[in-house]
């Protein structure tokens, strides 16, 4: 399981549900807010026991995302993919010629999309997973995006019926 987390320029940190980053991973979804801007965002794989609950975190990753004048991250996410892939290893050359592109792209790609986070940071995270007040729970970033209304019970219901008849009606 992950944990995302945006750490605006100003202002407290904001936890990111799931659906929103994909949300905005996928262009569905923005946060006009930011629209514009460069910000750090740290996220936390979480291992998790029988219950569900987490026992550790297995690894963070901290990025940096940009937003465009909408508040989408698409363009930004393509920009660092684009440097990423650049930095995968060419074919050797004669063995003279040492290449400089992939450590200027690699420079390039820690500037511009990566931070460090610090101990603050850190903690700020891990007092949001494991709170011991309410105070600790960071608030939640809100996308734009119109979430979609569950199923009522009987609606699923009859869509798991007519699925068993469509089955049904093709094995015949």
């Amino acid at each position: 399981m992950s944990r995302h987390y945006l750490f605006p320029n100003e202002g407290e940190p904001l936890r990111m549900s799931l659906r929103l980053v994909q949300g905005l991973i996928f262009g569905k979804d923005s946060l006009p807010q930011f629209a514009g801007t460069k910000q750090r965002v740290l996220s936390a794989t979480l291992e998790l026991n029988e219950a569900k609950k987490p026992v550790r975190i297995l690894r963070t990753e901290a990025s940096v995302w940009v937003f465009d004048q909408d508040g989408g991250i698409r363009q930004g996410l393509h920009e660092a993919l684009a440097l990423a892939m650049d930095l995968l290893p060419t074919p050797p050359h004669d063995g003279t010629v040492v290449e400089l592109r992939p450590r200027t792209k690699k420079q390039k790609l820690e500037k511009e999309f990566r931070w460090e986070p610090g101990k603050a940071e850190i903690d700020r995270v891990i007092s949001d997973i494991w709170p011991k007040r309410k105070a600790d729970r960071l608030k939640a970033a809100e996308g734009v995006a119109k979430r979609k209304a569950p199923l009522t019970y009987d609606a699923s219901r009859a869509l798991e019926s007519l699925g068993r008849l469509l089955e049904n009606r093709t094995r015949h």
